[in-house]
């Protein structure tokens, strides 16, 4: 079946419609703002739009108040983070940046940091730290009091790995406002981190004792963290046991779509396993494209640990959790329009139609990274778009895959100790024995599709990075037909100044270590449970049985 690939006008074209005006002053700005209304008023309809999640009308809302007043700072800060929403990163953060040149002036004017810290916790979210610190200390400069000041500096300064400093300035915060919970938590993490642990356990034994349900699961998460690095682990697991079913409760939480991903991986493993999904001829892939690696595997299965080595190799440019694979699955529905089955959907489109997502998906690079991206090796890594593989394969049967393994039983321990941000996917990651019905339910889907993969590929053994580093990255290097470089040596110092999107941040910015590796044991107890999920695929992946 041929599918018709339609694409928006640009913003200076006429519209469509037919009404005569530009597409930007009509239909493209998602919803017409009564002529009447003042910038004021279209700035207060553009949050409404962006709170209910339609960013692309609330970025048109906040280009028609950017039009007769440029330097708003806050439409440009509005503007910057729908494009963000909008996975434009590149102009979104230039956006941002813009505002916060704005706001410079008028906050230190005015006395108010409030504006300034806002617009810096929204640069922290996208990455860029080294503006939003700057934005924090304005803040703190205009009124030292104020512990907000404080609390976002020291989340900044965390985020780039600079420990110290990051503790000296959440002190600060947790000294100005003791009864604020996410600092008394924040500065726990950090005293955890330099080995305090007697204050950490202080700290977060006193927001689980005296604060809500909202608070309390975060605590309980950090505590058994600490409890674990202190060497009680029954008391660990069981303040692990009480964040997941905190987490669980929360509204936010109970409103996801829970068999969302299994049924997903269902209808992938029929649609991709199945040899009823034609393949589309060789040459219908030859439209001058470059060939993405991407980097897969399971949460916790060692992908951030990779991602760090692999980027200090000049020819490489990665990604970190960057959502490409889910455009461009949101694009496909978009042209095909009806039906949840990607691989009938896929078996839809024609050449064009095909290639049309080739190049989408590299559109979407380049608007966060620009156009080298293109020009040198670019590693993808997104660990859960193992759920598609299949669609990966189809789309780019040029590509190259680097799929991590790690033992399981070290993958469940470590994903459920691990703060992550509530998704369809991470919830199960919230209890013991759906963490273990997630991790089989997508380890079977390579384990099946893998046989009919025409993309290369190779499985990389966390266990073998840390106990063999040179030889297992050799491997890697040359199956990217690139040369060993001796800064992967050097990769923790690399990691200590950047901004990485995982729980694994504090993990990568130091030395390899093999403590990690069969971590398991110190709670072996608490596997009978899952020991069935788990059995199948420790003979698949070569691992020694319970």
């Amino acid at each position: 079946m041929s599918v018709t690939v339609t694409r928006p006008p640009g913003r200076n074209s006429p519209c469509p419609c037919g009404s005569g005006k530009k597409y930007k002053r009509c239909c493209g700005t998602g919803v017409g703002a009564n002529p009447s209304m003042t910038p004021r008023e279209i700035l207060n309809e553009a949050l409404k739009w962006a709170e209910s999640g339609d960013f692309s009308t609330a970025a048109g809302l906040y280009r028609q108040v950017l039009e007769s007043t440029p330097g708003d700072a806050v439409a440009l800060a509005g503007l910057g983070q729908c494009l963000c929403w909008m996975r434009e990163t590149e102009e979104g953060l230039a956006h941002l940046r813009l505002a916060a040149r704005k706001l410079k002036g008028p906050a230190r004017k005015n006395g108010d940091p409030s504006a300034l810290l806002q617009l810096a916790a929204q640069l922290q979210h996208w990455g860029d730290i080294t503006t939003s610190l700057d934005l924090a200390r304005q803040a703190i400069a205009i009124r030292p009091g104020f512990f907000n000041g404080y609390h976002v500096l020291s989340l900044g300064l965390a985020g780039l790995n600079r420990t110290d400093e990051a503790l000296e300035a959440a002190l600060r915060a947790n000294r100005l406002a003791p009864d604020e919970p996410n600092s008394a938590i924040h500065r726990a993490i950090l005293e955890m981190a330099g080995g305090d642990l007697g204050t950490a356990r202080r700290l977060l034994e006193g927001v689980t004792a005296r604060f809500s349900e909202i608070e309390q699961p975060r605590a309980y998460l950090e505590l058994g963290r600490v409890l674990d690095k202190a060497g009680e682990y029954d008391k660990a697991f069981e303040c692990l046991v009480n964040a997941g079913r905190g987490h669980q409760a929360l509204p936010e939480v109970r409103a996801l779509d829970r068999d969302f991903i299994f049924r997903l991986i269902e209808r992938h493993k029929r649609g991709f396993v199945a040899e009823s999904l034609s393949r589309p001829h060789p040459q219908v892939y030859q439209d001058g494209l470059p060939s993405p690696v991407f980097l897969l595997g399971f949460f916790r299965s060692g992908t951030t640990l990779s991602q760090q080595v692999m980027d200090t190799h000049p020819r490489l440019i990665t990604s970190d959790e960057h959502d490409f694979i889910y455009d461009v699955r949101t694009e496909l529905a978009r042209i095909t329009r009806h039906g949840e089955d990607i691989a009938a959907k896929l078996g839809m489109l024609d050449s064009d139609g095909i290639k049309h997502l080739r190049r989408y998906y590299w559109l979407k690079v380049e608007k966060s990274f620009g156009l080298p991206a293109k020009d040198e090796v670019f590693l993808d890594k997104t660990t859960m778009n193992s759920v598609d593989i299949g669609m990966i394969d189809f789309l780019f049967p040029d590509a190259k895959v680097i799929f991590a393994l790690r033992d399981p039983r070290d993958i469940l321990i470590s994903a459920f100790m691990q703060s992550m941000r509530p998704t369809a996917t991470t919830i199960h990651l919230l209890d013991w024995q759906g963490a273990a019905r997630l991790y089989a339910a997508v380890m079977d889907l390579w384990l099946q599709v893998r046989p009919r993969l025409r993309l290369k590929y190779i499985e990389l053994r966390y266990e073998d990075v840390v106990t063999n580093f040179r030889p297992t990255y050799e491997r890697v290097f040359d199956f990217l037909s690139l040369d060993w470089t001796d800064s992967a040596h050097q990769f923790h110092h690399l990691a200590a100044g950047k901004v990485i999107a995982t729980p694994s941040f504090s993990e990568v910015s130091r030395p390899l270590y093999q403590s990690s590796v069969g971590r398991w044991r110190k709670y072996a107890h608490y596997y009978p449970i899952v020991e069935d999920r788990l059995s199948p695929f420790l003979r698949a992946f070569g691992y020694p049985p319970f």
